[in-house]
């Protein structure tokens, strides 16, 4: 849609695409907005732009009216405070309009493959959040098929990479890789990860890009630092690896030691 288009065959347009891409039984009646904005800001820029929400339920709530001495009260079902179950901000952003976008039942997917086609900006912010993603991964997934790694291990090279994305303001893979893996053969096995993953999930990021602090906040809470020991104890390990170590005792019991210098 174009900035200057009016609104209202706008959203009657975005109203019929919806209902062609959302007939799937379960999909039930919902309430539509298509609002155009102005002077929306993003990035230290300000621009036009287009909200679209949707929300799939309304709240009961109650309303009154006084005439002379009579008080006459209803029950009414409309929309509330809730938010909205998805919504889709776009915003007119030079070269290529930026989506924003809000989807609280992500495995709809028409939602976001149907009815908006989307695909990932290549810009620094999605570059963070697909590196983390990717790096994630590859220690938890593809690094126990490769190698015997235990839990401390994995936890430690997640933290690590964290702790690169926070103390530093650019990405160079070259750079993350020798920092976070050392090993030569671990870091080949990244590489080809890396590449391997890139295809496989549809995105793109360089060897090199500025970091996004909001993008490595929202992502290293994904970033479990926790080893958890049948259903007795929970271990947190937010760092220093050389101070837990892992064995079997003469009876066959697994245990870790855990060295540290004052209760807190």
């Amino acid at each position: 849609m174009e900035t200057t288009a009016d609104i209202v065959p706008g959203s009657v347009a975005i109203a019929k695409h919806l209902e062609a891409v959302s007939q799937h039984h379960r999909i039930g009646a919902s309430d539509l907005f298509v609002v155009k904005l102005r002077d929306v800001e993003f990035q230290g820029g300000q621009y036009d732009a287009v909200g679209i929400y949707k929300f799939d339920a309304k709240e009961v709530f109650l309303e009154s009216e006084v005439k002379g001495e009579t008080i006459g009260m209803r029950l009414k079902r409309g929309l509330g405070q809730g938010k909205p179950t998805k919504a889709c901000l776009v915003l007119f952003t030079p070269e290529d309009p930026t989506l924003l976008i809000l989807d609280d039942q992500g495995t709809t997917e028409y939602w976001q493959n149907d009815f908006i086609c989307h695909r990932p900006k290549r810009d620094h912010v999605n570059s963070t959040r697909s590196v983390l993603e990717m790096t994630k991964s590859f220690i938890t997934e593809q690094l126990p098929a490769d190698y015997e790694i235990g839990k401390a291990d994995q936890i430690d090279l997640l933290n690590r990479s964290v702790t690169y994305f926070k103390e530093h303001t650019a990405f160079d893979r070259e750079e993350f890789a020798q920092e976070v893996f050392q090993e030569e053969s671990v870091i080949k096995s990244f590489e080809r990860f890396g590449d391997a993953f890139q295809e496989q999930h549809d995105v793109h990021f360089e060897d090199s890009f500025t970091i996004a602090p909001q993008a490595v906040k929202r992502q290293a809470r994904i970033f479990k630092s926790v080893i958890k020991l049948d259903k007795n104890f929970h271990i947190y390990i937010h760092g220093d690896r050389s101070r837990i170590e892992q064995g079997v005792d003469d009876r066959g019991r697994k245990f870790y030691r855990i060295y540290y210098d004052e209760e807190l």
